[in-house]
């Protein structure tokens, strides 16, 4: 089984209970190095209410890459234990923080620090939540500051050799072979490690209203061209067990329809692997979804009828 989840956004608590009630996701997603407690209270609050799943994508005070020398530098880890998340992983990216460059450091630098970070995650995590916790690593994008060798795909796959699993972004991949001036389908071909990929990172990155210019990483909602991208995505590895938009930022509606239109639609992707009947469900919730969303019960029964 393949579980379904989206970004926790501390708005429109309504729209996830109706998601997770109606079983479009079973997952929340918490965008940790974005984020601080008090976000932590708030989303450990709708998971004690809706039991769903947690997906743990950086903490707080987390510098979230995991060769960084500031990795767990400013971790808190007492304050974790007021959040008794039922987890057993928790993903970071891999590499260095933006603007640090890899030639400042020598290769045994650079894999003593990774494994004196991934080794301490464990322990302190270990440590908060009473359990084994597997260190995850997610491939980052091109264009906005990270070192061109922690974009290779041979630099991702070292990383996801050593980690206990991994985490694979379309568009961060997308990115990534832009900055590399390859193709992605290149940059998917020299991807080894495959099999230890256990969750897809999904986004929109095509901004039709021009309403963020300078974003090069946008977060958006899911359009129709990249649907085939998701698919063939789930088809390449094998062992995925979770699938989580990334969705952050509205673009052409209010949030509630963004949110709603996004995590339908994912479903859809996920459990018909179907690209036009993921397509459909795209264009007929654009078109009729009120912007508040609260016709959405009466259009999905419209559908099912």
């Amino acid at each position: 089984m393949v579980n379904i989840g989206i970004n926790y956004l501390n708005k429109c608590d309504d729209i996830y209970d109706y998601l997770i009630k109606k079983n479009y996701i079973n997952t929340l997603k918490f965008p940790g190095c974005v984020c601080n407690y008090k976000e932590l209270e708030t989303f450990n609050n709708i998971i004690e209410r809706t039991k769903a799943n947690v997906d743990l994508h950086g903490l707080p005070n987390l510098t979230p890459y995991i060769s960084s020398m500031n990795c767990v530098k400013n971790m808190e880890w007492e304050k974790l234990k007021r959040f008794p998340f039922n987890i057993n992983r928790i993903s970071v990216h891999v590499g260095l923080e933006k603007r640090d460059e890899i030639s400042k450091y020598t290769e045994e630098t650079i894999k003593k620090q990774f494994l004196i970070n991934k080794k301490i995650l464990s322990q302190k995590l270990k440590e908060v939540y009473g359990n084994e916790i597997e260190i995850g690593l997610e491939n980052v994008p091109g264009g906005i500051g990270y070192d061109p060798k922690t974009l290779e795909p041979e630099y991702v796959s070292w990383n996801w050799r050593e980690a206990d699993f991994a985490v694979f972004d379309i568009e961060h991949a997308k990115l990534a072979s832009k900055e590399l001036n390859i193709t992605y389908e290149d940059f998917i071909r020299r991807l080894d490690n495959k099999e230890k990929v256990k969750i897809l990172h999904v986004s929109g990155n095509v901004d039709i209203n021009g309403r963020y210019p300078k974003s090069v990483d946008k977060h958006l909602m899911v359009n129709k061209m990249e649907i085939t991208y998701i698919i063939n995505a789930m088809k390449l590895f094998k062992n995925l067990d979770l699938v989580v938009s990334e969705y952050a930022y509205p673009s052409k509606y209010s949030y509630e329809k963004e949110i709603l239109i996004e995590a339908i639609t994912l479903h859809t992707i996920v459990t018909t692997k179907n690209v036009e009947k993921s397509e459909a469900i795209l264009e007929y919730l654009e078109n009729n979804l009120d912007d508040d969303g609260k016709n959405i019960e009466q259009l999905m029964q419209k559908i099912k009828n």
